[in-house]
C-alpha cells in the first residue's frame, strides 16, 4: 500500500527540491522566470509576516514532491 505524503509548510532546507519543483512548474508553462523573482519569491515564503505561503507534499525522506503557493487573505467573517 502507497505511503501517503505529509503535508507540511516549505522550510530553509527545502530550497532546493523546491527550486526542482518550481523550474519544472514554470517550464510546463512556458515561462521564463528572472531569478531574482524566484529568490524574492523564496524569501517571501520563508517569512512568516508576509502573505505568500507554500505548502509541500513529502514523500519518503520528508523530501518536497508537490507544492502549492497560497495567499493568507483578511478575515472575511469577522466584519
Amino acid at each position: 500500500m502507497p505511503q501517503k505524503p505529509i503535508i507540511r509548510a516549505a522550510q530553509r532546507d527545502d530550497l532546493q527540491a523546491w527550486r526542482a519543483l518550481w523550474d519544472a512548474y514554470c517550464a510546463t508553462l512556458g515561462a521564463t522566470i528572472p531569478a531574482a523573482v524566484t529568490t524574492s519569491l523564496w524569501q517571501r515564503i520563508l517569512d512568516a509576516n508576509h502573505p505568500v505561503g507554500c505548502l509541500v507534499a513529502c514523500g519518503s525522506w520528508n523530501e518536497p514532491v508537490r507544492f502549492a503557493h497560497y495567499v493568507r487573505a483578511a478575515r472575511s467573517m469577522t466584519g
